[in-house]
């Protein structure tokens, strides 16, 4: 049921298997205004993220609803930057084919340091109180939530006073400990000048949570896969502060607490929006599914082909191909021209598959921006002006009150 534009590229790339019965897709229907695929190229996987979130607002402002947009990959990891990306700007997700970030371990981990410090709450420290292991077991945690309930007061409240709950003395200055490395982490985050994301994993390696991580998990891979988490969710983190800091004016740990909301509100709203989702989903996951609109990301050497999951070429290009026919509309393809790897940005490859089809299919876009056309560009503008008048009405209001 894909267009026709979509399937002449779909067609066009599976010709090259050498062993495939000769079967070639026809539209269902004719489409007389139907776009060509579009490929987008990105500098980085930040930039591929942003501008699929803009992608998708723009379409679901313009009448599309979410559940017609799917987001597709090869890999797993591919969908936590969007994922983060997502809950910041409240679009309803569901994630099939893998586990969703935010219900990982280690994410859960991060989200709990940084809601104790600057929420204070009994049911971040629990969590946190004694991660990584320092020695604070189920006996200390009892004692702490008798005296806490004892005295009608809080877990935290009873944790300052460990002592006095019975803890033995080494117990005691363990939890002391944490709670003094704990207080300032809100403001060492905002107010750092190196940036906030390696202010949080810095903490972290303080804390000595990286090393639990590699040495709680077999293989260093997997370790690294974990970290990497982190690292993505920090940066998110960061690029929310500093979008909050320019249109403020402010540090403030009201922005890391505004960052959780948005990060926590979507678990929220999950009952209320389950059946208009955009679609995140594996390749393999996509089998069998059609979406009005696809976005396939990370079309590049290593992912697509993969370079450890996809030993069989011929059966890789299968698999893209399967993710083309995915789409019945609309056919959006990206790819970065560098990725973060083991901490840093690495420059990736456009995948063969891509240089294999033919040109003349598919729209490219090497800097990532599609031209806006003429109607367009004057409402964008007309957008602007509204919105700077509306900014300057709101300034003089305090003053004409007075």
């Amino acid at each position: 049921r894909s267009t026709a534009p979509i399937l002449a590229l779909a067609n066009d790339l599976i010709a090259r298997n050498k062993h495939r019965h000769g079967k070639v897709l026809r539209a269902e229907k004719k489409a007389t205004n139907a776009e060509k695929p579009e490929v987008f190229v990105y500098e980085n996987e930040d930039l591929e993220g942003e501008a699929i979130i803009r992608e998708i607002r723009d379409l679901h402002q313009a009448g599309r609803k979410y559940e017609e947009m799917a987001v597709l990959y090869r890999s797993n990891s591919q969908s936590s930057l969007l994922e983060t990306l997502l809950r910041q700007n409240q679009i309803p997700y569901s994630v099939s084919g893998g586990t969703s970030m935010f219900d990982r371990k280690e994410i859960k981990d991060v989200v709990a340091f940084l809601r104790f410090s600057v929420s204070r709450t009994d049911l971040s420290l629990r969590r946190i109180l004694n991660l990584p292991p320092r020695g604070i077991g189920d006996q200390s945690f009892a004692l702490i939530e008798k005296f806490a309930q004892a005295h009608g007061n809080s877990f935290l409240w009873a944790a300052e006073r460990a002592a006095q709950a019975g803890l033995p003395a080494a117990t005691s200055s363990a939890v002391a400990d944490f709670l003094t490395m704990m207080k300032p982490l809100g403001q060492r985050i905002v107010s750092a000048q190196s940036g906030p994301a390696l202010a949080l994993t810095q903490f972290l390696d303080e804390l000595g949570y990286r090393k639990y991580l590699f040495d709680t998990t077999s293989e260093a891979s997997s370790a690294e896969k974990k970290w990497n988490l982190v690292e993505i969710f920090a940066r998110i983190l960061e690029q929310f502060l500093s979008k909050n800091e320019t249109s403020r004016n402010e540090k403030s740990e009201s922005s890391l607490e505004e960052f959780l909301d948005r990060m926590e509100l979507r678990d929220q709203l999950d009952n209320d929006r389950k059946s208009d989702e955009v679609s995140l989903m594996t390749l393999h996951a996509s089998k069998g599914l059609e979406f009005p609109v696809v976005f396939l990301i990370g079309v590049e050497e290593d992912l697509l082909p993969h370079r450890t999951l996809g030993s069989n070429v011929d059966e890789e290009r299968r698999l893209f191909y399967v993710g083309l026919t995915r789409a019945q509309e609309k056919l959006i393809l990206s790819y970065c021209k560098s990725r973060r790897r083991y901490g840093a940005n690495r420059p990736v490859a456009v995948s063969r598959f891509l240089h294999e089809i033919r040109s003349d299919l598919v729209t490219t876009f090497p800097d990532g921006v599609r031209p806006w056309k003429s109607n367009e560009r004057e409402q964008k503008l007309a957008d602007f002006f509204a919105a700077m008048e509306a900014k300057k009405s709101a300034a003089k209001a305090p003053a004409a009150k007075a």
